[in-house]
């Protein structure tokens, strides 16, 4: 499900990656959100919400995309391995389909707050993560 901020998916992933936790015991072992914001205030001593640990995965995912933008990546950069592209899903829900990269990537962007046409975060997502440094 995608959020204003992308999916909530790849934000808790970039959350628990930032923490060193590993996806297998959010995903498997059904560890929430709340629970890894309290583990984390516990080690730091510092009080920290799940809603800190998103704004801040937020804040790493956007300083990753500008660096990469300041290296010269742009939206031809994005891509997936070409089976997902030209091989259609042999079974499950996606059966018969492929990945349509273009809309894809609209998607994403749009809901990252970022330039459909480039994949550059935008003027007012940076400010909103005091990240207008880099611009």
């Amino acid at each position: 499900m995608a959020t204003k901020n992308g999916s909530s998916h790849y934000r808790s992933s970039q959350w628990q990656q930032i923490l060193g936790a590993c996806l297998f015991a959010s995903i498997c072992l059904v560890v929430k959100g709340s629970t890894w914001a309290e583990m984390y205030s516990a080690v730091t001593g510092g009080l920290f919400t799940l809603e800190d640990l998103l704004k801040t995965a937020e804040r790493v995912i956007n300083m990753e995309r500008m660096i990469n933008c300041q290296y010269g990546f742009t939206r031809d950069d994005d891509k997936l391995p070409s089976r997902l592209l030209n091989t259609p899903s042999p079974d499950g829900v996606g059966e018969g389909q492929t990945v349509n990269m273009e809309a894809a990537l609209d998607s994403y962007y749009g809901s990252m707050g970022w330039d459909i046409q480039t994949g550059t975060p935008g003027a007012e997502k940076l400010q909103e993560l005091h990240l207008g440094w880099m611009m």
